[in-house]
């Protein structure tokens, strides 16, 4: 696929194993106006941008977790109620957003949520994640040895539903890192229910200078629009809410959907 060969991958190098991944430590807890600093570490292990909003996924050492969002024109944090299926952090590096679903890396299956936004009586909006389902079967080529220590995945949106995954790792002694690169769909089987559907995988060697090795920090390819949902769709998410609660139904705005059919939010 002409899409495979100009993925562009973006790396930092770190010289011991220990370091810290780029995407880096935060220490925060409360959300209103301010933002303190308390005992606990916080760090981001992933995101997604949608509907004028950026949602962080937060992660400590003791396995606590959060999601807070960000409403860009508002300037305002907020804490997002996450779904108690979800037991661990929600994102993984960046998080991928079609129509109303969110999909995000878990391992080496993909998650898929739902954002809802309930505008309440003083002008505040309220945000909650629903996981929908999690496909699996995700088939990505092994390099010639399996990774000591697991590096990074990221996920990279190739339009419509389809995707590609990358993911790194690290051996010891050696002087070259692999790059897992695998594209895939996501298709609707036989049962009617949404599955991954592998194109392609193959492991690329990146050879080294020095015993160090690298995290990703960013993939894209380029032939492909960074397609994020906009503030008018965010609207829209909000009159839906607002006309269920009524009893109503909302219109909804067209897009490109599946296969390249125009049609409504899925």
């Amino acid at each position: 696929m002409t899409r495979f060969t100009m993925l562009q991958v973006h790396a930092t190098f770190h010289h011991h194993l220990w370091s810290l991944p780029s995407r880096g430590m935060i220490l925060i807890r409360t959300f209103g106006s301010r933002f303190h600093f308390v005992r606990s570490i916080m760090y981001i292990p992933g995101y997604a941008v949608c509907h004028g909003v950026i949602l962080f996924s937060l992660a400590s050492w003791n396995t606590n977790f959060g999601v807070v969002a960000f409403h860009i024109s508002r300037n305002q944090w907020n804490r997002v109620e996450v779904d108690t299926a979800v037991n661990y952090a929600i994102f993984i590096g960046r998080a991928v957003v079609v129509g109303t679903t969110i999909y995000a890396l878990c391992g080496n299956c993909v998650r898929a949520l739902s954002l809802s936004m309930q505008k309440g009586d003083d002008g505040g909006i309220a945000y909650s994640l629903r996981q929908l389902f999690i496909l699996e079967d995700l088939e990505i080529a092994r390099p010639p040895l399996p990774f000591e220590v697991h590096g990074d995945d990221y996920f990279v949106h190739l339009g419509k539903r389809d995707f590609c995954h990358v993911k790194t790792g690290y051996n010891a002694g050696l002087m070259v890192q692999y790059i897992c690169i695998t594209t895939f769909q996501i298709v609707v089987g036989e049962a009617g229910r949404d599955m991954i559907k592998t194109i392609h995988s193959t492991v690329h060697s990146v050879e080294m200078e020095s015993p160090q090795w690298f995290y990703l920090v960013s993939c894209f390819a380029r032939d492909c629009g960074d397609y994020e949902p906009t503030g008018d769709e965010s609207n829209w998410i909000l009159q839906k809410e607002a006309k269920q609660e009524n009893g109503e139904t909302a219109d909804r705005p067209h897009e490109i959907g599946s296969y390249g059919r125009v049609g409504t939010f899925y």
